[in-house]
């Protein structure tokens, strides 16, 4: 289970309805509490820790059988090196029963810290982000050579390709048709693994621009062959996450416009999203990645933008077409008046300079009901569409 920083349940795998015997919409968006049951009380004491960024693991027993049923639980902070995280894994494997002369994990904190250093789960001294690589690659993957394995993967095009839609709240809008591509390994759809768990994996052997080129090349190649055979199908407009890996290399943009010279996909319906720190951090690199792709046509998003600071004076001299407000702002809109009026700045310079504002994180009704009152122009979130296989786009 992916969880919210409210305890809401956000992502499940197959596997969480199985268990549960709840059907998809009795977990997504529903409380933690309500889907994992009486587990709850061995799994609570634990979440404000998973949310101060440290990752946890413990062990507890279900019912007070001879032999019960006992779980080993992993909480995993995400992103990992983000900080707060924007919510948590929760990971639950079933292991061996206990004999019956041991007694149940104790919900309480200081008896489940003996009962997780007992169970030899805890790695001293490991940081959130290198027990997330670990937990990735070696608990839930299996991967004994990670980089062999990307690079497998991205030969035999083990990737699948999803999309999550961005909603316009005008009807005067340019693009009323966006979506936001995301990346899934076919090894984690069979394994009903957490999605996107290979990133910190490509992150840390220097793999990001091979999967960058992998998710342009095949986003393109998807796109024609839809063309094709349905000649009146509109190409919406892709946003594509960039690593700081392609920004800064130039033959990635050369790649692109080589892509781009082919038939029936128009440069345009390229937008590229660039984080807000790699803009703070590379302005000279984001610089030149925007003038060498937007005389194509492609179109630029800061991404994640208000998550390190609320400025556009970082955004001078780049042609950016949208910004995407910080799911962290957007998830506090209606509870937090500052993270309101922080929103609401926002999408009033946008306005004024003829940016387009992107409202991520999207959970209710009433948060999008207030966005659209302060002047948001799209919205992004679970409570507006859950990603789904591209080949599922209408």
């Amino acid at each position: 289970l992916y969880v919210d920083r409210d305890e809401s349940c956000r992502y499940h795998n197959p596997a969480v309805e199985n268990k549960t015997g709840r059907a998809a919409e009795q977990i997504s968006g529903q409380p933690l509490r309500e889907v994992i049951g009486n587990a709850y009380p061995f799994v609570a004491p634990r979440i404000a820790e998973s949310l101060t960024g440290k990752a946890v693991d413990y062990e507890f027993a279900l019912g007070g059988t001879a032999l019960p049923e006992s779980y080993a639980a992993r909480h995993l902070p995400y992103p990992p090196n983000e900080s707060p995280p924007r919510g948590f894994f929760l990971l639950l494997t079933s292991i061996v029963p206990r004999p019956a002369a041991r007694p149940a994990a104790s919900p309480h904190p200081a008896e489940a810290d003996a009962d997780a250093g007992s169970g030899g789960l805890v790695i001293p001294g490991e940081g959130g982000e290198t027990l997330y690589l670990r937990s990735i690659t070696n608990e839930l993957m299996g991967w004994d050579n990670p980089r062999a394995k990307l690079e497998h993967a991205i030969r035999e095009n083990q990737f699948l390709l999803f999309a999550q839609k961005i909603l316009p709240l005008k009807s005067d809008l340019p693009q009323p048709l966006c979506f936001e591509v995301l990346l899934r390994l076919q090894e984690e759809e069979d394994h009903l693994l957490p999605p996107g768990g290979f990133i910190p994996v490509a992150e840390r052997y220097d793999m990001m621009e091979e999967l960058d080129r992998w998710v342009v090349k095949n986003l393109l190649s998807w796109s024609r062959e839809r063309q094709r055979a349905d000649p009146g199908w509109r190409v919406p407009l892709y946003c594509i996450n960039i690593s700081d890996a392609a920004l800064k290399n130039q033959e990635f943009t050369r790649f692109v416009r080589s892509e781009l010279q082919r038939p029936e996909v128009p440069a345009r319906t390229l937008c590229f999203e660039i984080g807000e720190e790699e803009v703070i951090n590379h302005h000279a690199h984001v610089q030149r990645f925007i003038n060498a792709l937007r005389p194509a046509g492609c179109r630029f998003t800061v991404d994640a933008f208000g998550s390190v600071k609320v400025s556009f004076s970082y955004l001078k001299g780049l042609a950016i077409n949208f910004i995407k407000i910080d799911g962290v702002i957007i998830q506090n809109v209606l509870r937090d008046p500052a993270e309101l009026a922080k929103a609401r700045a926002i999408c009033t310079v946008c306005q004024k300079t003829g940016i387009h504002s992107i409202a991520e994180f999207v959970e209710s009704r009433e948060t999008l009901d207030k966005l659209r009152e302060i002047g948001a122009d799209y919205v992004q979130g679970f409570g507006v569409a859950q990603p789904e296989a591209i080949n599922k786009l209408q």
